[in-house]
């Protein structure tokens, strides 16, 4: 999928308006008309809508019930690149396939907005039981490695944090939403 990133990226990416070392293909319909019907992404896809399936079936979410819309871009970060803290309204699940990831590059930060945690007074090690879905969170922040592949409620914040490594960050970010 790296060179297949590097094409769209080179052809079509475009820079964040507020941060000029954040390169994507996002924000462009026809691009992500492109992307989804490029055959090549077809393997992604099929292995996506799996994930996905299996991911909401583990939340005792009737899957089958729905259609899914997707949505996929690819993004490059180089360095002093971040992507601040957001979530995905339009959609219910999202993740990220990490193509290229240098050693040390950026971290993913994930912020649950549930304010549970200021309710409480009980002693918690929040780095305890860390990536247990079980557990309650309000901070987790995850090195990331090429070939990781995360998926998430997509009402989870998450940020990725500056890149403090020469080389570039690739990775293929996706959304799903449904058609009810």
């Amino acid at each position: 999928m790296l060179p297949l990133a590097i094409k769209y990226l080179d052809t079509y990416g475009s820079k964040f308006l507020d941060n000029p070392n954040h390169i994507s293909t996002a924000k462009n319909k026809i691009v992500e008309e492109l992307i989804i019907n490029d055959p090549e992404i077809k393997p992604f896809m099929d292995f996506m809508f799996h994930q996905c399936n299996e991911f909401l079936k583990f939340q005792r979410i009737n899957y089958k019930k729905y259609k899914y819309n997707p949505y996929i871009t690819f993004n490059k970060i180089t360095k002093t690149g971040y992507h601040k803290l957001h979530s995905h309204p339009n959609s219910i699940v999202s993740g990220c396939f990490y193509l290229d990831v240098p050693k040390d590059s950026s971290k993913i930060l994930f912020l649950d907005p549930r304010d549970y945690h200021r309710y409480t007074n009980l002693e918690t090690n929040f780095n305890e039981g860390a990536g247990d879905p079980n557990c309650l969170h309000p901070e987790i922040i995850k090195q990331v490695n090429t070939g990781d592949f995360l998926m998430w409620n997509s009402w989870l914040q998450h940020e990725v944090l500056p890149n403090l490594v020469d080389s570039p960050r690739y990775t293929m970010v996706f959304n799903i939403g449904i058609n009810l």
